[in-house]
């Protein structure tokens, strides 16, 4: 079995990213999608389509969660995502994604 693997960190701004509620910040679901739309698409020959990331992630450094969307020729794919930091109003990432088997 082949697994394709980026590894990458990235900032994206609070109005993409976060989104505060409750007393706590949430990541904005198609934020974070986009995020991986754009990183994919610099980082590989082709662009991810039918992002879907889960709502309700807390906005918390160590919080892991995970991102589905459709590869290349539209087999399917997740993205596992793991917040590596939090700060005023930018979200760190490290990800990696693989085809789901």
């Amino acid at each position: 079995m082949t697994r394709t693997a980026i590894v990458g960190a990235a900032l994206v701004p609070l109005l993409g990213a976060l989104l505060a509620g409750c007393g706590s910040s949430t990541i904005k679901p198609d934020a974070t999608a986009q995020f991986l739309v754009d990183t994919i698409s610099e980082q590989t020959s082709f662009t991810p389509k039918d992002v879907r990331c889960p709502d309700g992630i807390e906005a918390k450094t160590g919080v892991t969660f995970d991102c589905t969307f459709t590869g290349p020729e539209n087999a399917p794919y997740v993205a596992h995502m793991k917040i590596v930091g939090v700060q005023g109003e930018i979200a760190s990432y490290e990800w990696d994604m693989e085809p789901v088997t």
